[in-house]
């Protein structure tokens, strides 16, 4: 049987996203509360898949129990998020409780508009080298610094 990797979503709409180094995700931070908010997520290419609308809400929101996408080593999962503000998304592909290894920050679009509201499109593709079952996406909307 082939194994697969469940990756789960946590919409946060932040500003600023705290690295932690446990094995327990932090809540992330948000310095301006209306700068940037998520509305829509919808991923395809996974063999299990999100379609997520929800009020534009500024601060943070955990799906993480309610929404998965589902994918192998390897495959590509695409991601439209609908939005204002700039869009990053992580994926902790080791597991270790920490967005802050080198590659897990898998997209960031430049700062847009805070009352813009656009739909951006990430690919995401599985390492070979992710760890198997159930990893955490994190989507954060927000102004993003350059560093």
């Amino acid at each position: 049987m082939k194994k697969y990797l469940s990756l789960f979503l946590i919409a946060s709409i932040s500003l600023l996203i705290t690295d932690s180094l446990i094995a327990q995700y932090c809540t992330p931070r948000t310095l301006t509360p209306s700068w940037g908010a998520i509305t829509k997520v919808v991923t395809t290419g996974g063999s299990i898949n999100i379609s997520k609308t929800t009020a534009a809400k500024y601060g943070y929101s955990n799906y993480s129990s309610t929404d998965s996408v589902e994918s192998g080593r390897g495959g590509s999962i695409t991601m439209k998020v609908t939005h204002s503000g700039g869009l990053a998304i992580w994926v902790d592909w080791n597991d270790n409780g920490s967005f802050a290894q080198a590659g897990e920050e898998v997209f960031r679009s430049g700062n847009i508009s805070r009352t813009t509201t656009v739909t951006t499109t990430a690919n995401i593709t599985v390492p070979s080298g992710a760890s198997y079952g159930s990893l955490r996406i994190r989507i954060g909307s927000g102004y993003f610094s350059s560093s």
